[in-house]
């Protein structure tokens, strides 16, 4: 993430064009970043879910469980938030 906003901070724009695709560049870096985000929080659920092992295989297969839930219908679809 921040290889990607170094690059952003010290890019120069000297023209409109540039700007334009300056913006585009931007919009397609904070989109990986994201992502990227999303995937190591996701991995730090599932070690949470793996270090159950060692405390017992249900506990394992309950935390597993429960995290996919709260991964596909809470991040994925978004089932709690209002909508418009």
């Amino acid at each position: 993430m921040a290889t990607n906003l170094t690059f952003l901070i010290t890019s120069k724009i000297d023209d409109e064009s540039e700007a334009k695709n300056s913006l585009l560049l931007a919009q397609e870096a904070f989109r990986i970043m994201q992502r990227s985000w999303m995937l190591g929080i996701r991995g730090l659920f599932f070690l949470i879910a793996s270090i159950t092992w060692l405390i017992h295989p249900i506990a394992f297969i309950v935390f597993t469980i429960l995290i996919l839930l709260y991964v596909i219908l809470i991040q994925d679809f978004s089932v709690f938030e209002k909508k418009k």
